[in-house]
């Protein structure tokens, strides 16, 4: 049995504790089940782990960025879900993570309406 998209388990990798907390909290009233890393060696573990419907995870993080995570996760998981953070500056940066194998990316720094809006876009582009 398929999952209804509100029962989708997410994996947030974001090492900013403020942003992390406000995503979680706006996915969370979404109805989505969060798991929440701060940086990209904590996301492929529980990528492994966990098996998450779906990552979101920022590109710049410590220990292993972004693009070295989303391509480890891919190398594990051909089929994983991953949707990139992205601050404004970094849309070159986002645009080669969508060409390493994420599905979209979501800039972050724009309010929570912002968010929410990127997120529901970037969710619609999973095949059902």
């Amino acid at each position: 049995m398929k999952k209804n998209r509100k029962e989708l388990t997410v994996l947030l990798a974001e090492d900013d504790s403020l942003m992390a907390e406000i995503a979680a909290f706006i996915m969370t009233e979404m109805g989505y089940q969060v798991l929440a890393v701060a940086n990209g060696t904590k996301a492929v573990a529980t990528y492994r782990e966990k098996g998450p419907d779906l990552v979101i995870m920022d590109i710049n993080m410590p220990v292993m960025n972004g693009l070295d995570a989303l391509r480890q996760i891919l190398h594990d998981d051909p089929n994983a879900k991953v949707i990139m953070l992205t601050g404004v500056d970094e849309t070159a940066v986002a645009e080669s993570c969508i060409m390493a194998g994420a599905i979209d990316y979501i800039q972050k720094g724009l309010g929570a309406d912002a968010f929410r809006k990127g997120l529901e876009k970037a969710v619609r582009k999973i095949p059902k």
